[in-house]
């Protein structure tokens, strides 16, 4: 993949980027020109993906970031500042899946679930915003799902977790352009199953697919590019939010549970150790 002058001295901070998705943006974007912040609660991972970006001759920096700790994000932003400078791109990546009956899954692992996929991605947007929105121009990537257009049982904190993602995203989109600050893009992505191990043991819907790392990764920055404000992916999540707003509330769940959509989640697993 070329170099492209959009990229060239953009600082892209990515959550969550020591694996998966998140190791997946960091090689493309790194390879398009632009330098990359590293970050995941395992700084080893996070080193990997660094040490990928180097051999392929691309810039790029790891670090340890907590998104669930406000210390640890006022730390990061620090580190970067002294060694990189200013964020242009920030996505908020990092994530957890939580399944089972909802009475049965400990409260603890409830809350993680908010705390780092809805909390810790408005503490880290609330630490770089201010200094994004001084450049001429940034974007913020919110890597929401599709879960957060449907109902999910099996998955109900997650659903909610990622419900509220979609929701802060469109809201704070709506509020730049009303402080007329909308050179700072905001991104939501809401893709299905992405085959990264999180949710290794799930039952596909039917007509659904694995969305890959690398054809996600693609996708959201041809979105950057293009100045998209919405990623649903793959084709079948597309229809979602009109299906949602069309059809009577009970016939859209008689749909979702005809595709399998509702049951989905019931034999998931989670990471393959």
């Amino acid at each position: 993949m070329r170099q492209r002058i959009y990229w060239k001295d953009q600082v892209v901070l990515i959550t969550g980027a020591g694996h998966g998705l998140g190791r997946a943006l960091s090689l493309t974007m790194a390879q398009m020109g632009a330098t990359l912040v590293v970050t995941d609660r395992e700084i080893s991972k996070a080193q990997e993906t660094v040490d990928l970006i180097l051999q392929s001759g691309g810039k790029a920096i790891g670090l340890f970031l907590d998104v669930s700790k406000v210390e640890s994000i006022r730390e990061a932003r620090e580190q970067i500042s002294q060694k990189v400078g200013e964020v242009s791109v920030l996505i908020n990546n990092a994530g957890v899946v939580s399944g089972g009956e909802f009475t049965k899954v400990d409260l603890d692992s409830h809350l993680r679930t908010l705390d780092i996929n809805l909390k810790g991605l408005i503490q880290t947007t609330h630490f770089f915003l201010p200094e994004m929105l001084k450049r001429s121009k940034a974007v913020l990537i919110n890597i929401a799902s599709a879960s957060s257009l449907l109902a999910l049982p099996w998955a109900s904190t997650y659903a909610a977790s990622k419900w509220g993602v979609l929701g802060f995203s469109d809201s704070l989109r709506e509020e730049l352009k009303l402080l007329k600050q909308s050179h700072c893009q905001v991104i939501s992505v809401c893709p299905s199953y992405i085959s990264t191990g999180m949710f290794q043991g799930i039952k596909l819907p039917w007509l659904m697919r694995w969305v890959s790392p690398e054809n996600l990764a693609n996708r959201i920055v041809r979105a950057i590019e293009k100045h998209e404000t919405t990623v649903l992916t793959p084709w079948n999540v597309i229809p979602v939010p009109l299906a949602k707003g069309l059809l009577p509330h009970s016939w859209f769940l008689t749909l979702c549970r005809w595709l399998g959509v509702t049951k989905s989640m019931v034999s998931w697993q989670g990471h393959t150790r």
